[in-house]
C-alpha cells in the first residue's frame, strides 16, 4: 500500500519538474522574441 503510493508521489514529483524546466526553457525564448520585435 505505502509502496504504491510513494511511487504515484515520485510520479507526480517528476511531471512537476518536467514542467517547471520546460517554462524555464520556454521564458527566456519568449523574452528574446520580445527583444526582437
Amino acid at each position: 500500500m505505502s509502496r504504491a503510493f510513494d511511487t504515484s508521489v515520485t510520479g507526480d514529483m517528476l511531471t512537476l519538474d518536467g514542467v517547471t524546466s520546460r517554462k524555464r526553457q520556454i521564458g527566456p525564448a519568449i523574452q528574446n522574441s520580445i527583444e526582437q520585435m
